[in-house]
């Protein structure tokens, strides 16, 4: 019987048939339980509408999307409205080896990272095992979260604690926990490693073998010096840190397995379903390509988005080929929501770059610089059990131990570079095969349900050898400073101007209706990437040879037969071809650092929650955001640092609690009444009482058209103070700010030496925008800026309030001025600080009436 194509009729189930498709094979069920139409997606958008778009469905955008709804709980009706749209299909529902002998599903959806062999320059030696190449990634629901290997170290916290690190203090916190009772901890590292099962790595990896070999790795492993006699280069040997949670959390509850984050998306959606999807929060939408973030001054307004025709398109034998679609379709999010790239670190600076660079009157393009990935190498030897001294005949598990180090070679970046080693060991063979152990990992990570297959492995156990293999894994060192594109011998990425090897869309009948531009990668292997590679593999060798008392020479020697090795006096044979030791530095999935996170706003991308320096309701949410690569493989660090966004996000759906007592030692500025303040220009400024809450100064009008005002306290003038505040906005538009030190405002206030050149303002404005350039996105000139003086060094505003009647969001302002020095916290927060420069020394206190509406209340200040 022929397979039957499943065609499109233009309309919904009906007549009785319940809304599941049947293929010749199977009932998609479990699919249609997770996943929505693209029409059932707007169909329930209502009067609500959706608050965060989040491109991308694999590790990081699944975990970020069940994070959010999950704390979103405790809001009520203020929860965010989330839609997770994804570009390819829905494939299965966990990790890959929690299921038995599947076939190669990988091959349905794997898919290449960025297209035609002209849109990436790799350089690197020719005998690298796939040199030149970008391995594909899983284009599909789960992404790499269902075939990724699971190996899960941190990063090492003395690297990132650097006098010279680019990593943000308060992140590196994060991570560690750092001065968080143990009691306490639910975030960063240690919660995240207990939730994906690497904390307990014993209930895994266990027996005889792991003890032996750790307790050996431990004792030789300050021995590794890399022959140069400048201290140990290996830090002590641990436990594996594996994804893979083999028992329970409690009595009665089975393990999760191997740790994949499509199960907490899959989850929440089910948790979440409502019967009408109107009242729903969570939804997934695949075979959604979302090719740019559509923008308007300087603000995302939604998303472009490709709807695939998966039925038309079938399983392409091109990958690169056009791809069939339904439609082009705008996605609007509500006024001031956001949007989360959360694909990978390729794809998310694509579509960053194709949406919104860097104005030029900000400040140079840093999106795409910082490239960064992983050296790594494989190798395997045979050793003799003797070199063990456990006994012929025992049946032996595998083992597992990780194994972190230091290259001895002080590289371009003044530093040492990281690796580590992924230490595997195996007496297991195939049955029937006569060439004894060759793979320590064959059976590590693997679904046996056939216990009379485990008693044949187990059976054909080699009695005499075991394999032992070394993955080494180092890091590479990225380049923050300079200009792209480049000739010069570092790694980045860029997308070309369009035409040139476009990705392209076409209709039904063969017609291209969309053309977008793909990323150019560039990735070389540096002077300082090679040295740590090098290192890594000496150091790999030295650690056999001194885990099992044999000369270096011999843990390089190679036998012709196993017979031969068997009759030698050798305990140690090594078994790698030569053209599969080092790994090609485009296969490792680790690509990273192309939209990093940092405090300075003109020398990174995004700040410490995520958010773009020059978009700020634009997040990114994977691998991209790493500073510095270090050699970890990025998972965990990844997942914590979405662990992190999903807090920030939720955070901006609260609202500042009401001031209902004043504090000691301060004043109230604003009694409810303008009995105290003046205005000058437009006077669109606004008592409205709110019953059994503070009166509320409203100033502006609803509409974007500036008429600018200034409304200030007349009573008395400041020199050094606290002054404190709350204030809320209706619009991603919305422009004002508090003037501080101020000249009174007569006459003209636009004047060279007038009142708008001589007074400080901090600024609220979330489109960043710069008059002067007349550009948006300026960290001088953004919410919590001192305007044009000083930068705000992140977002950290509430969400937009609504205007339908429901409570909006109140935000806190502290402003500190003492001398010459200024700082700005913006719900407990820094924003921004530093010195303030020329300016009055003393003056009024104000508020600015600009754009839109800005309301305040309870301001109060303190003299200091």
């Amino acid at each position: 019987m022929a397979l039957k194509k499943l065609a499109e009729t233009g309309s919904f189930f009906g007549n009785g048939i319940r809304d599941v498709q049947a293929t010749t094979f199977s009932v998609d069920g479990v699919a249609r339980f997770a996943c929505n139409t693209w029409e059932e997606l707007e169909d329930a958008r209502g009067t609500r509408g959706f608050d965060i778009v989040i491109v991308g469905s694999g590790m990081y955008g699944a975990y970020l999307a069940a994070k959010l709804h999950e704390f979103g709980q405790a809001l009520g009706s203020a929860a965010p409205r989330i839609a997770v749209l994804e570009s390819g299909p829905f494939l299965i529902s966990e990790h890959i080896q929690n299921l038995t002998r599947t076939g190669d599903l990988g091959s349905l959806v794997f898919e290449p990272l960025v297209g035609p062999t002209s849109q990436r320059q790799i350089e690197e030696p020719a005998h690298y095992l796939n040199a030149g190449n970008l391995v594909d990634h899983a284009k599909c629901v789960g992404g790499k979260s269902l075939f990724w290997g699971g190996w899960t170290p941190r990063l090492l916290e003395d690297n990132l604690r650097r006098a010279d690190s680019p990593w943000p203090e308060e992140v590196v916190d994060y991570l560690f926990q750092t001065g968080v009772p143990p009691e306490e901890i639910d975030d960063g590292y240690p919660f995240v490693e207990w939730e994906i099962g690497a904390s307990e790595s014993t209930d895994f990896i266990q027996g005889d073998l792991y003890n032996t070999l750790l307790t050996r790795a431990k004792a030789v492993a300050s021995e590794v010096t890399l022959g140069n006699g400048n201290g140990t280069h290996l830090m002590t040997p641990l436990p594996p840190p594996v994804a893979v949670q083999g028992t329970g959390p409690q009595s009665g509850l089975f393990g999760f397995d191997k740790y994949s984050s499509l199960i907490l998306l899959l989850d929440a959606i089910r948790r979440d379903h409502q019967g009408d999807d109107r009242n729903r929060r969570l939804f997934l939408v695949p075979n959604a390509h979302v090719t740019s973030v559509t923008m308007d001054q300087g603000i995302a307004t939604g998303v472009r988005v490709a709807l695939v025709d998966r039925i038309a398109s079938g399983v392409p034998f091109d990958r690169n080929a056009p791809k069939t679609i339904r439609s082009i379709e705008n996605f609007e999010i509500n006024p001031g929501g956001m949007v989360v790239l959360a694909g990978h670190a390729i794809e998310s600076t694509r579509i960053a770059l194709n949406s919104f660079r860097r104005p030029i009157g900000v400040g140079p393009e840093l999106m795409g610089r910082n490239l960064m990935a992983h050296v790594r190498g494989n190798h395997v030897w045979q050793v003799k059990r003797e070199a063990l001294s456990m006994p012929t005949g025992a049946p032996l598990g595998n083992a597992a131990l990780h194994v972190p180090g230091r290259s001895r070679t002080v590289t371009q970046q003044g530093r040492q570079g990281e690796f580590h080693f992924q230490f595997y060991a195996s007496a297991n063979v195939p049955p029937n095969s006569g060439s004894g152990p060759l793979d320590a990992e064959e059976y590590l990570y693997r679904l046996l349900p056939n216990f009379d297959e485990i008693q044949d492995i187990l059976q054909a156990q080699n009695d005499e050898l075991i394999a032992i293999g070394i993955r080494t894994c180092g890091e590479m060192f990225g380049e923050r400073e300079k200009t792209i594109p480049s000739a010069e011998l570092f790694s980045w990425m860029d997308t070309p101007v369009p035409g040139v090897s476009d990705e392209l869309f076409m209709d039904g009948f063969g017609n291209i209706i969309e053309r977008v531009p793909r990323a150019f990668v560039r990735i070389v292997e540096t002077p300082s990437d090679r040295a740590v590679r090098e290192d890594q593999t000496t150091a790999a060798f030295q650690l056999i040879a001194e885990m099992f008392d044999v000369p270096i020479s011999e843990t390089g020697s190679r036998f012709k037969t196993l017979e031969e090795f068997l009759a030698s006096g050798n305990k140690v044979r090594y078994y790698t071809d030569s053209n599969v030791e080092q790994d090609g530095i485009g296969t490792t999935y680790h690509e990273c650092g192309t939209l990093w996170m940092g405090t300075d706003p003109y020398g990174s991308v995004t700040d410490v929650h995520g958010r773009f320096h020059h978009v700020s309701n634009a997040y990114a949410c994977d691998q991209s955001l790493f500073p510095s690569a270090g050699s970890a493989n990025p998972v965990p660090t990844g997942l914590a640092l979405a662990r992190k966004i999903a807090r920030g996000i939720t955070s901006r759906f609260t609202s500042s609690p009401t001031v209902s007592v004043t504090e000691s030692g301060f004043d109230d500025l604003f009694d409810g009444t303008f009995s105290n303040w003046r205005s000058a220009d437009a006077a669109n400024f606004l008592t409205i009482p709110e019953t059994g809450q503070p009166t509320i100064l409203n100033a502006g009008v609803e509409n974007q058209n500036p008429l600018l005002g200034v409304l200030y306290f007349s009573s008395e003038e400041f020199d050094d103070f606290e002054l404190r505040l709350q204030w809320r906005t209706f619009s991603p538009y919305a422009n004002g700010g508090i003037f501080l030190r101020a000249p009174e405002p007569v006459g003209n206030l636009f004047l060279l030496g007038g009142f708008y050149d001589q007074a400080l303002e901090v600024q609220i404005d979330e489109r960043g925008f710069d008059v002067v350039s007349d550009a948006n996105g300026s960290p001088r000139h953004k919410t919590g800026a001192l305007y044009g003086r000083l930068p705000a060094t992140r977002s950290c505003s509430r969400a937009i309030s609504p205007r339908d009647g429901r409570p909006g969001y109140w935000n806190d302002f502290v402003i500190q001025v003492q001398g010459q020095d200024i700082t700005v916290r913006c719900n407990n927060e820094i924003v921004c600080e530093g010195e303030i420069g020329n300016a009055l020394r003393r003056g009024f206190i104000g508020l600015q009436c600009h754009t839109e509406v800005v309301q305040y209340r309870s301001i109060r200040i303190k003299r200091i």
